[in-house]
Order: C-alpha cells, then sequence, then structure tokens
C-alpha cells in the first residue's frame, strides 16, 4: 500500500473511530465522576469513625487504586447511613440534591432524592400534627410512622448506592485509561525521591559514569592518576579500616597521583606542597560529604564513617 493512502485504509478507519469513541467515554466519566465523589465526601465525612476519610483526597486515592465501592470501608459507610436519624437523613438529602443538581448531568437521579426529600418532610409535618392530640392509638399510629420513616430511609440509601456503584468506577477499568493516568508509582518515585549517597558512592568509584571521559574509564576497583583527586583518595579509603593514618594514606595517595615524585620526596624528607593541599583538600571533601571524621582517639587518624561503598 501506497505511504500516502494508508490513512485511507478502512481498517485505520475503524480504528480511529473506536479509539476516539473510547476516549469520549473517559471525557464523560470524568465528568460524572467527580461530582458524584463530591457527593459521596459530603454526606460521609461527618460520619462516626469517617470510614472513607475526612479529606476529599483520601476518598480519591481509594477511587484511583481501586473500585471503592466494593471496598469495606464503603459498606461500613453504607451501614451507617442505613440507621441514620431524620435529622441527617434530611441534611444527607439536601446536600445530594445541592451537589449533584450543580453539575447539571444527574437530572433523573436528582428528581428522585427531591421527591423523597418532600415525601420526609411531610412526614414530618404530619408528625408534628398528630403529637398534638394524643389517643390511646398514638402508639400504633407511631409504629406506622417509624416503618413508613424506615422504608423511606432504606430508597434513599439504596437510591445513592446505585448512583455511587454507577458512576464512581475505578479509571483502571475503562479501556485507554492510561492516557490521562500513570500507575507506576516506583518509577515515580525514583526520579522524584533521589537517593543522594548512592549517587555520590557512583560518582567517586566511578567517575567516568558521570564524565563520560574515557582517562577515567577503568574497572570498580582499578584506581587511575587520571581520576579527580577526590576520587583517588576515596577509593584508598575503602582499603583501611575504621580508623585511618593520615600520612600513610598520604603516602598511598601520592604513589597512585605521581610516582615519580615518590623517590625524590623520599630523599628531601619533606613533602611536595602541592599534592599536600590536593590532598588536604581530598580529605576535606570527604569529611564534608560525611565519609570521615576526626577522631580524639589519635590526632594523626581520622575515622571511617561509611562501610560497603566500593
Amino acid at each position: 500500500m501506497s505511504a500516502t493512502l494508508w490513512y485511507k485504509c478502512p481498517h485505520f478507519l475503524l480504528f480511529q473511530c473506536v479509539v476516539a469513541k473510547l476516549l469520549h467515554e473517559l471525557c464523560n466519566y470524568h465528568r460524572r465522576v467527580y461530582p458524584v465523589m463530591q457527593c459521596l465526601h459530603a454526606i460521609s465525612k461527618d460520619l462516626p469513625t469517617r470510614p472513607l476519610g475526612k479529606q476529599l483526597r483520601e476518598l480519591y486515592g481509594d477511587t484511583l487504586s481501586s473500585d471503592v465501592t466494593s471496598t469495606d470501608a464503603y459498606k461500613t459507610a453504607v451501614g451507617l447511613f442505613r440507621g441514620i436519624g431524620r435529622d441527617d437523613l434530611t441534611a444527607v438529602l439536601r446536600t445530594s440534591v445541592d451537589v449533584l443538581s450543580s453539575a447539571d448531568l444527574f437530572t433523573e437521579t436528582v428528581s428522585v432524592l427531591s421527591d423523597r426529600l418532600a415525601q420526609l418532610d411531610e412526614m414530618d409535618t404530619f408528625t408534628v400534627l398528630k403529637e398534638s392530640a394524643a389517643t390511646p392509638r398514638s402508639s400504633l399510629k407511631g409504629q406506622q410512622q417509624q416503618v413508613s420513616y424506615s422504608a423511606l430511609r432504606t430508597d434513599v440509601v439504596n437510591v445513592l448506592d446505585e448512583t455511587f456503584k454507577k458512576y464512581l468506577l475505578c479509571p483502571k477499568q475503562l479501556p485507554l485509561y492510561e492516557v490521562f493516568y500513570f500507575s507506576n508509582v516506583s518509577a515515580v518515585r525514583r526520579h522524584l525521591v533521589g537517593t543522594p549517597r548512592a549517587a555520590i558512592q557512583t560518582a567517586l568509584s566511578l567517575p567516568h559514569h558521570y564524565l563520560q571521559c574515557e582517562c577515567c574509564e577503568v574497572d570498580k576497583e582499578a584506581i587511575s592518576a587520571s581520576m579527580p583527586d577526590i576520587c583517588v583518595a576515596y577509593k584508598l579509603h575503602l582499603e583501611s579500616g575504621r580508623l585511618i593514618n593520615l600520612y600513610d594514606w598520604l603516602q598511598a595517595f601520592v604513589t597512585i597521583v605521581d610516582p615519580d615524585m615518590l623517590d625524590d620526596r623520599r630523599k628531601n624528607q619533606q613533602p611536595d606542597e602541592l599534592i599536600q593541599a590536593r590532598f588536604i583538600r581530598a580529605v576535606s571533601e570527604l569529611q564534608f560529604l560525611g565519609f570521615i571524621k576526626a577522631t580524639k582517639r589519635k590526632t594523626d587518624h581520622v575515622e571511617r564513617l561509611t562501610w560497603g561503598g566500593c
């Protein structure tokens, strides 16, 4: 098939239609899930023990990770709704109607909840009128009123439960959810949460990994004079025990950095000032990075603080 006509292939056109439809369904999901989530949070945040959390972000996190309507916390919340009093049920109905009506996407549900709210208001008014006229049959009528209220409360909870189960879906259940969501938390944590010690030890033991220079490209255990002074000092300190003799460390450093100068220094019995300055700077940098520290046991020694960094 010609490269200029591939987009006219019937299979490709069908693929375009399917992808467009699935993306449209995802957009509709986003338009509906947020108002429903806000509704559930608004009516559940003041429940005893707050099974779905106190903050909206807690419910949002549960919705992203799993089917929240199948969790024990949600079932606990529904169970608490089935035992609330009239005042609390009225508040739940008013809150649900206000939140859902603001989205203009749940007309049928809002209409049903508004009817149940009107029935509850009429039931309260009827009960107040009956309380002023006590009769021998008042207890029986009170029981009938309680049965009517229980049925109304059960109906309201069932309507809300069906609404939440219908719209409050986990996005992982939808096709092409990867377009909007990224669930690989370990990869995000690896890039956002740094590991400075590992990076520093890699830089000191394998400077070629960051410098990308051929002169430093040696084995991990090898030491080259072309390496930065701090890398040379770091690799030498890995060969020592808990206490490091500074003079022996300096001699080993000179042997690596400038082996020709070692014989001359032995003859003159005076260390080269430039090499000594480079060594002191490398030791100070290692101390600043937390690899060594001064010790009071021996003035000419330092104490090693890290292990297993080779």
